[in-house]
């Protein structure tokens, strides 16, 4: 899955290495930043299927968010300040917001 091809980059980048090997030691520091305000020491097999739980649930709330606010590109409080997924949980409550966070603002990728 997308979480867990994400998953491998931050382990690979935790080590200092990036696709060609180099070091990336930067981007391990900012991984590791980003790990630690989650609360988790690692992001392992265990961690990429809550993850991608997280996800799911974000992306369930983005399309309720857009069935009210069809314009809505993303979750926020702007345009969603109340959206929840399909069990009732508010977005802003979801594990792993700020690794996502991290990963749109390193990748450009979102939801």
């Amino acid at each position: 899955t997308r979480v867990e091809r994400f998953c491998e980059e931050v382990r690979a980048a935790a080590r200092g290495e990036s696709d060609d090997g180099t070091h990336a030691a930067s981007e391990a520091a900012a991984v590791e930043t980003a790990v630690q305000e989650m609360g988790k020491a690692d992001v392992g097999a265990g961690g990429a299927v809550d993850a991608q739980a997280a996800y799911d649930s974000l992306l369930q709330a983005l399309v309720n968010c857009r069935q009210k606010q069809p314009k809505a590109l993303r979750l926020s409080d702007d345009m969603c300040p109340d959206a929840t997924d399909i069990k009732g949980r508010p977005w802003r409550t979801v594990t792993y917001m700020d690794l996502f966070e991290w990963a749109e603002q390193q990748h450009s990728c979102s939801g």
